[in-house]
């Protein structure tokens, strides 16, 4: 980061406090108002949390303008990198953002022609055979390509989840993206981003995840307890995809 970055970060954190503070000094003010009014247990409690606002509004300004910041560089480097490298790769998952949502992505290398490799991942109704979570998978909209609409049902733990699944961004053989719809308030926000890149021997598949789950004030906690969890599924789920892939290749299945 330069001189002139560091320095127009530091404003907008600045700005954005001071709005926080004055928020705060407002409850503080209602506060004082609600004691001179008889109101002497509701005057401690808007007091005390303006007084909170006060103290962690720089603070909080700080961490969101710098969380932004980061995500820009990543959509960046998503937009702008022919090929990550793993060590690259590696920092994604560690990269939180606030309000509980997660992203996590793993990569694996395929020994398949980029654009076979496209069409299998890419078409839902493969999942059941190479992800172990998923049970069912039935298109109920659509056709193959940006259109789709996918129905699935997930076996997690001992739970199950159904779920359907929307097409957003359709650019073969480089990426595509869909995005969740859960049947339980516990999935907040479930968005899949493949990514593509070309190799000597087949090409790089890239499985990016942004996930924010619930309930409702505790989404933070739940996803930071889960992340290991996800990952280590799609860990599995592609080192089974890359065998599937490469057997059926080899056996002349895939066209």
């Amino acid at each position: 980061m330069n001189w002139l970055t560091a320095y127009k970060l530091g404003i907008k954190s600045f700005i954005l406090g001071l709005l926080w503070f004055i928020v705060g000094m407002l409850f503080v003010v209602a506060g004082i108002l609600f004691f001179f009014s008889g109101l002497g247990l509701l005057a401690i409690i808007v007091g005390l949390f303006g007084l909170l606002i006060c103290a962690t509004a720089f603070i909080a300004s700080i961490f969101k303008v710098s969380d932004n910041l980061i995500r820009d560089k990543i959509r960046q480097t998503l937009k702008t990198s022919a090929v990550w490298t793993m060590k690259e790769l590696e920092k994604l998952p560690l990269v939180p953002r606030l309000l509980g949502e997660k992203k996590i992505a793993k990569a694996v290398e395929i020994k398949v022609p980029i654009d076979l490799g496209f069409k299998y991942i890419a078409n839902g109704e493969n999942a059941i055979e190479w992800h172990p979570d998923i049970k069912e998978a039935k298109r109920i909209g659509g056709e193959f390509g940006p259109s789709s609409i996918m129905k699935y049902v997930a076996q997690i733990g001992k739970r199950k989840y159904e779920f359907t699944t929307r097409v957003t961004h359709w650019d073969p053989p480089k990426r595509y993206v869909d995005v969740s719809r859960f049947n339980t308030t516990l999935v907040r926000k479930y968005v899949h981003e493949g990514l593509f890149t070309p190799t000597q021997d087949g090409f790089r598949y890239i499985f990016v995840l942004h996930v924010k789950l619930g309930p409702p004030g505790l989404g933070w906690l739940t996803t930071r307890l889960k992340a290991k969890e996800i990952e280590e599924s799609l860990e599995r789920a592609l080192d089974r995809l890359k065998r599937v892939l490469e057997k059926k290749y080899a056996e002349g299945k895939l066209s």
